[in-house]
């Protein structure tokens, strides 16, 4: 099995591939779950290969988020599978329960309620594929209406959802809302609460992006690369702390920030080499780069920051400038053309609704 294939950087797992680097059994099983190109089926068949070629071992986890005790590593695989299976199997049972959908064009992100609903869940996938068919990923969420209020029930509906894709192939599944306490750790907890050393071939001063995030307010934003982030404890290790640091530009600012002020999630096998051209403010990170890759001094670094900001602020201006001047002409012409004054204040009255 080629586990390279199941990371989801291209730029992580082509380093990896070239310096001939091994996981183990667990790395390897990581990587395929957090898969975000495979579907179920291909990566329990993935689970499957890596039970009969790879070779067993304890998985046990002492971590403030899960507490688990395997003596076979294989063993947990096949519970995470029959959890799984369990779950799609309780989405597709609808018990009367209601089916909704939002689309998904890009990763994970610009998800949108269209608000129709189903009473099974293939005329659900069907109707939003054919509504939306430059849409590559879709999510339908299973409902059940509870419509009594309750200090326990303080929502008055369950949910769970499935992604899937164009093909009608399930990516990921929620566990039902019945799934018991040692599912939830089996399934969501585990592989989260793991933390390795993952090579990848960035360097400080490149610019990277996670491009399978995308949220309204820093859409794939670009940054650039410092070093990996230390997890602060054992107990604390978990994939939250393969995160990256370093610097991206706070665009209505404009103010270089601290990555852990960026809102996406940047973990380092996620993220690629930025190969598109930077804009407007984003043109910051290049003399950023070069600063810490030691190609320009500090005093270049600071001319510039102000030549990039000012220019900007002065596109800004003009363009505002431009804008006060289109609706001064705009007015003028509306002072001509009505000999009226409150004929003309009801035509801006007018223009304005």
């Amino acid at each position: 099995m080629d586990i390279y294939s199941f990371i989801n950087s291209k730029a992580v797992a082509n380093h990896c591939r070239r310096i001939k680097h091994q996981f183990n059994t667990i790395e390897s099983a990581f990587f395929v779950q957090k898969s975000l190109h495979h579907t179920l089926s291909e990566k329990q068949r993935a689970f499957e290969e890596i039970i009969a070629a790879m070779p067993d071992m304890p998985f046990k986890r002492d971590h403030y988020s899960c507490k688990l005790d395997f003596d076979s590593f294989h063993e947990f695989l096949h519970q995470y599978m029959a959890c799984e299976n369990k779950a799609l199997q309780s989405f597709k049972q609808a018990d009367g329960c209601l089916y909704t959908y939002d689309y998904n064009t890009v990763g994970w992100g610009e998800l949108v309620n269209l608000g129709d609903i189903f009473n099974n869940w293939e005329s659900c996938l069907d109707y939003v594929i054919k509504k939306c068919p430059m849409g590559k990923k879709f999510i339908i969420s299973k409902r059940q209406i509870n419509p009594i209020f309750s200090e326990e029930n303080k929502t008055n509906y369950k949910s769970q959802t499935v992604l899937f894709n164009k093909n009608k192939e399930p990516l990921s599944v929620e566990l039902s809302w019945s799934a018991t306490k040692e599912e939830t750790e089996v399934y969501y907890n585990a592989f989260d609460s793991l933390w390795f050393e993952i090579p990848t071939p960035f360097t400080k001063g490149d610019i990277v992006y996670n491009p399978y995030r995308t949220y309204d307010e820093y859409p794939n934003t670009p940054f650039v690369f410092t070093d990996m982030c230390t997890p602060s404890s054992d107990f604390y290790k978990d994939v939250d702390e393969m995160n990256v640091n370093g610097f991206f530009v706070i665009k209505s600012t404009p103010t270089v920030a601290d990555t852990d002020c960026l809102l996406e999630p940047r973990l380092c096998f996620d993220l690629e080499y930025y190969d598109k051209k930077l804009a407007d403010t984003e043109r910051i990170l290049k003399p950023i780069s070069s600063f810490l890759k030691d190609d320009i001094d500090v005093v270049l670094l600071l001319n510039a920051y102000i030549a990039i900001t000012q220019e900007e602020e002065w596109k800004k201006s003009h363009s505002y400038k431009a804008y006060i001047e289109e609706k001064f002409e705009e007015r003028k012409y509306l002072e001509a053309k009505f000999e009226d004054i409150e004929e003309y204040e009801e035509c801006l009255d007018a223009k304005s609704e």
